[in-house]
């Protein structure tokens, strides 16, 4: 018997569009997938956000998945398919990029497990898992708070409930990229693919956190500007 994989829904919050939005549909666009943005035109704040992520999932099947993205320093890397199976691979139903900075809370630093890599704290910027179980951990911290930092959130949760989910330590479907240097890296832009030395795996995306905006840039220039033209 063939079982089928689940639909992949993709999310992101954006309340304007930029260069870095348009960027981000675009290599979802080469890709094939649509990505669902939310809250248009409407003031931002982070739990604004969780709040509109979590009314979202009221309308997706439990049993289906949802990747959660930011909107203006992301890169799609690869079609639904190989997203889909990589995160099934992983056998967790909730998978949470990993960076290399703990923040907002510097001195939760010591109380995160060990990571094999040096990506060892939770970024929100990119998280994919089934929409039933997102869903539960949005009941758990509701109500939520317009003025709350949604990454400082969701990493105290997941301090206080490190056995829910996995964190992404090798960079199988996120690659956050403060702290990395270009030379860990090798671009193809035959492909539009991203090889990370480091942990030797090609990311489902890329994420230009904090100050990495200007290697993002560098990503994009590489293996999507010809599309622009």
């Amino acid at each position: 018997m063939v079982i089928k994989s689940p639909r992949l829904h993709i999310c992101t919050n954006a309340s304007h569009r930029t260069q870095n939005l348009e960027q981000l549909l675009e290599s979802c666009l080469f890709q094939g997938i649509q990505v669902d943005v939310l809250g248009m035109g409407e003031p931002f704040s982070f739990g604004k956000k969780l709040k509109d992520y979590h009314r979202y999932l009221q309308q997706i099947p439990e049993d289906e998945v949802v990747l959660f993205i930011d909107a203006y320093d992301i890169l799609i890397l690869a079609n639904e398919k190989t997203i889909v199976d990589k995160f099934l691979s992983m056998g967790a139903p909730l998978v949470i990029a990993a960076e290399t900075n703990c923040f907002p809370f510097s001195h939760l630093s010591s109380h995160y497990p060990l990571s094999p890599t040096k990506f060892k704290y939770l970024n929100s910027g990119s998280y994919l898992g089934y929409a039933g179980f997102i869903r539960r951990i949005y009941d758990d911290l509701s109500p939520i708070p317009d003025d709350i930092d949604d990454q400082g959130l969701l990493s105290v949760y997941f301090l206080h409930h490190p056995d829910k989910f996995l964190l992404d330590y090798t960079c199988q479907l996120f690659l956050t990229l403060y702290q990395v240097d270009k030379k860990e890296l090798v671009l193809d832009s035959k492909n539009k693919s991203v090889r990370s030395l480091t942990t030797e795996s090609e990311p489902c995306l890329i994420h230009g956190n904090g100050p990495a905006k200007i290697l993002y840039q560098h990503i994009y220039d590489t293996i999507f500007k010809e599309l622009s033209h």
